[in-house]
């Protein structure tokens, strides 16, 4: 059940209650905005992000002009690189008020609803007390990053509740065992939503599948065939009318063409950097230089003039070769690049996020103070010294950080060597998260905190696992 009043339903007493305390936090950074800050509430030019630029356009064009575009003016020509859903939402919230404060309330709102859907799914996987499922939540409301994220253009909240809800229909399937159309359809069409929304998710269908088919063809291997591709055809059915326009814009039925991009100027890129020991851009130049194609600028600024389905092709094509060469041709840097990707984006913080929030400017570390052991200048930098409380909000993102790690093995462990976890359940809650680090690795060496945001949503099963071995 969906609607009711016992704690097998998402609509309930107890639910709401974790959604007033989940969006508490939220309340506190809102405060703290509208007292040093109010403008960035209201006026758009501080949106800074590039990528957050482009969604608050896209949104514009998508309702005023009916055009899925980056352009600012005339002729809106179609864009290749985004998908649908988050715009669509940005240009939908607009409509009610057209400020990015009305963006970010939708998002704590959704954000709130993501810790409802979390408490609840956590219920399911553990139903002899409502203590850890609490504990665990409030662990997830006091994550910095989710917070600091709900305001800002970023697609991560909206990704994450429609990854939960897909998430929540397939816990529900691999708990009962049951072959329920609803929760099937509602899996994977909830699962093509999020793809819709980051195409990062795209191949989460195939584990599922997998997953699925393990767990329950020994119940019923016809059934359980047939219930599977049923399910992969509710997912085909969300992402067709999107593949379908590719198609007759690009000549190409793909999601978006960013992966392409993501191949050779970002894990590329990340190889180039360790390689020749140069920043980004450096290394977006020289491989434009050395394989003699498109400047990163020039291919992720496709919308600014009229290209072929020809030419479309064409360039993609040769991104995706380029790309692979330089991984071929250096395989050990690629692996450490995509090391450092997952452990930079996991360690990374938003401290420098959250001053621009407060109108403030956060000046790093000092790293001669590290060097030199005088750890009370750490925060004192040759640009100024940093404010009070935005010391005490890396302190306690560190501190975080540290705690999460330490549960987060800890519930590994436990789930391994737990016989009474189904195997199937054991694969889908440690396979998910460790599908997210590897769509980390697609960001190069200059990862940063945004990319972990999905993988650390799922990764809160560890930590209740973790209570659970504790308790």
């Amino acid at each position: 059940m969906i609607f009711g009043t016992d704690k097998r339903t998402l609509i309930n007493f107890s639910n709401f209650k974790m959604f007033v305390h989940a969006i508490i936090p939220s309340c506190v950074l809102l405060a703290a905005i509208l007292t040093l800050n109010s403008d960035y509430l209201v006026d758009h030019a501080q949106i800074l992000n590039p990528d957050a630029k482009h969604y608050w356009l896209m949104g514009e064009n998508i309702f005023r002009h009916g055009a899925f575009s980056r352009s600012a003016s005339p002729p809106y020509i179609p864009d290749p690189l985004r998908t649908p859903i988050y715009p669509m939402f940005v240009g939908f919230v607009r409509l009610f008020f057209d400020v990015p404060a009305t963006v970010y309330m939708a998002q704590v709102v959704i954000f709130c609803c993501c810790v409802v859907i979390m408490f609840q799914m956590l219920n399911l996987l553990w139903d002899k007390s409502v203590v850890m499922p609490v504990i665990t939540c409030f662990i997830m409301i006091m994550n910095i990053t989710f917070i600091g994220s709900n305001f800002t253009v970023m697609s991560e909240t909206l990704h994450n509740l429609f990854m939960l809800l897909s998430f929540y229909f397939f816990v529900l399937i691999l708990k009962n065992g049951e072959f329920r159309m609803r929760d099937w359809f509602l899996s994977f069409s909830m699962l093509g939503l999020a793809t819709l929304t980051r195409p990062a998710a795209q191949f989460v269908v195939f584990f599922y599948a997998i997953l699925l088919f393990f767990a329950l063809a020994n119940i019923n291997l016809q059934k359980s065939i047939k219930f599977i591709l049923f399910g992969i055809m509710s997912y085909i059915l969300v992402l067709s009318p999107w593949l379908i326009r590719n198609q007759l814009h690009f000549g190409v039925p793909k999601l978006c063409f960013i992966g392409s991009n993501s191949l050779t100027y970002f894990i590329g890129a990340g190889i180039y950097q360790l390689k020749y020991r140069i920043e980004m851009k450096e290394a977006w130049a020289q491989i434009s230089k050395d394989y003699e194609i498109k400047t990163y600028a020039e291919v992720a600024n496709l919308h600014g003039s009229p290209v072929s389905k020809r030419e479309y092709k064409d360039i993609y094509r040769r991104l995706d070769k380029v790309g692979m060469d330089i991984i071929k041709n250096n395989k050990r840097l690629f692996l450490i690049s995509s090391f450092m990707a997952i452990f930079k984006s996991h360690i990374s913080h938003m401290t420098e996020l959250i001053a621009a929030q407060l109108n403030m400017e956060w000046h790093g570390l000092n790293k001669d103070a590290i060097l030199h052991k005088r750890y009370l200048d750490l925060f004192r930098t040759s640009k100024g010294d940093n404010a009070v409380i935005l010391i005490m909000l890396f302190i306690y993102q560190m501190a975080y950080m540290i705690f999460c790690a330490m549960l987060f093995m800890l519930g590994i462990k436990y789930i391994m060597y737990n016989r009474k976890i189904k195997l199937a359940l054991k694969l889908a809650v440690l396979g998910l998260p460790a599908y997210y680090c590897l769509m980390i690795a697609m960001a190069g060496v200059d990862a940063y905190w945004r990319f972990r945001i999905p993988a650390g949503l799922l990764q809160v099963f560890m930590k209740l696992t973790s209570l659970i071995t504790i308790g």
